[in-house]
């Protein structure tokens, strides 16, 4: 693409981080951040178009959102945070696609396997004391509704595990070579975001420990992310005639 293509898809893709990263917005008090939706356009813009676009979109859309509705000491961080994330998964998409199968499906599973397995720990170990349901509380500031409070049981946290090793030893098994690569491209990308919102939010926001309560919310980001951006991208790709 000509650089002022290249600028036009950069700015498009921020403003489509920025819209699917404000248009659901779940409060979690104890890192005073929130879950969000927008991986799905960080990792989309990635897959597309590549580690610069990927990375410009994953950052100023993101910090952007973070600024537009108040979350403003998330902002520094977010810009860094998801633009390496952006970055990653374009980065790797490409180079992705010639490793054999016989090496990127076990890479899938273990994938799995360690997603499944944080989800699980970090759950168990945050929200539920002595086997006995714990209630968190999710707000939502932006829509003024006050609070809700969720029951998450230990059970609660055993399933989601579950789910999520299942998909992803699904799509390790299954998967095609395309679906395959921008799985993982975009499986790799994700851990990088959720440790780096964990190292921000324990040393630069003082939250300490706490931090771990947005580690479960923020893989699940991760595989939001997967489950829209895998699909919404192949079909771009046929669409716009993107190898």
């Amino acid at each position: 693409m000509s650089r002022t293509r290249n600028i036009a898809v950069a700015g498009i893709c921020a403003a489509l981080v920025w819209l699917a990263t404000v248009a659901f917005q779940l409060y979690i008090p104890e890192t005073k951040g929130y879950f969000n939706i927008g991986e799905s356009m960080v990792y989309a813009s990635a897959l597309l178009f590549g580690s610069t676009i990927g990375a410009f979109a994953g950052g100023v859309g993101s910090a952007l959102a973070d600024l537009t509705t108040g979350y403003l000491v998330y902002a520094p961080g977010t810009f860094i945070i998801k633009g390496i994330e952006g970055f990653v998964a374009g980065f790797l998409v490409s180079g992705l696609k010639k490793i054999p199968k016989k090496v990127w499906k076990p890479l899938i599973l273990v994938l799995g396997v360690i997603l499944s397995s944080l989800v699980y720990f970090v759950g168990v170990s945050y929200y539920a004391t002595s086997g006995e349901p714990a209630s968190i509380t999710i707000g939502l500031p932006q829509l003024g509704q006050g609070e809700i409070l969720i029951s998450l049981p230990s059970l609660f946290w055993g399933v989601v595990a579950a789910i999520v090793l299942v998909i992803m030893t699904f799509v390790g098994l299954k998967a095609d070579l395309e679906t395959g690569s921008l799985v993982l491209a975009a499986g790799i990308a994700g851990p990088f975001m959720v440790l780096g919102y964990f190292l921000y939010e324990y040393f630069v926001l003082g939250f300490g420990i706490g931090a771990l309560a947005e580690v479960p919310f923020n893989i699940g980001q991760v595989l939001v992310g997967i489950l829209v951006a895998t699909p919404l991208t192949k079909v771009v790709r046929k669409v716009l005639k993107i190898s």
